[in-house]
């Protein structure tokens, strides 16, 4: 278990001090030598473990380690996240696992962001069905270049989460001429989804009505948010 992962656990309250030896031993195995892991790590031979020894020895490495220990875990979601991406992109770990498991923060939590996670399975979903998809949010996307574009998203997500956006992103639509959010209109799926309630091309972007100039982009869309990235522009600025 990686340090994020394990401080993001530990501030949830889902360890036990058995997962304390585990990440001790990890930390040596990493390089991390120093007499207070070592003892830490040392204590997963004891049949039964003490659990205030185990939390004063935790604290010690965490002091030498130069980790600042805060209860809230959402101090920790965002680093846990950012490592699972690392992974991904690295290739360390079950591609398809995580497809599904980051999927999950919005179908079990409802974090707005994790959606762009569920709309990649959908649209996998929709090419392993024998009738091609008309729409897909995962433009390029082919069952063929699958862990490739689940890397490109790794990439984008991480991307997504240092970027300012609307708490609500994707499910809004931004226009990137003049930085106009519509958080107001709930089409935010494609044509398909929804039938003929959906404006513009697809449901992918619809002219913006506050400058005349630019259009409203559809963040559902992973071209979409890749545009939004590069333009670095800060929603709801005008």
């Amino acid at each position: 278990m990686s340090s994020s992962a394990f401080l993001y656990k530990r501030a949830q309250g889902r360890l036990a001090s058995r997962d304390y030896t585990t990440w001790a031993v990890g930390l040596l195995e990493s390089g991390y030598d120093f007499p207070e892991a070592t003892f830490l790590a040392g204590l997963s031979l004891d049949a039964e473990l003490d659990h205030v020894e185990v939390e004063n020895y935790f604290q010690l490495c965490a002091a030498r380690l130069g980790l600042n220990l805060v209860p809230d875990p959402e101090i920790y979601f965002e680093n846990y996240i950012k490592r699972i991406c690392s992974d991904i992109v690295a290739g360390e770990v079950a591609l398809d696992v995580w497809r599904e498991t980051l999927s999950q923060y919005w179908i079990e939590e409802e974090i707005y962001i994790f959606c762009i996670w569920f709309d990649l399975l959908v649209d996998i979903d929709k090419f392993r069905q024998v009738i091609m998809p008309r729409h897909v949010f995962s433009e390029g996307l082919t069952l063929e270049n699958l862990d490739e574009f689940t890397i490109s998203l790794a990439k984008q997500f991480v991307a997504l989460m240092e970027a300012d956006h609307p708490n609500c992103f994707p499910f809004v639509w931004i226009c990137l001429e003049c930085g106009f959010v519509d958080e107001q209109t709930s089409t935010t799926v494609p044509e398909d989804w929804c039938g003929s309630q959906c404006i513009g091309p697809s449901g992918e972007r619809r002219a913006c009505g506050h400058c005349g100039k630019g259009w409203l982009l559809n963040m559902r869309y992973f071209k979409n948010r890749e545009a939004f990235l590069a333009r670095k522009i800060i929603p709801g600025s005008i």
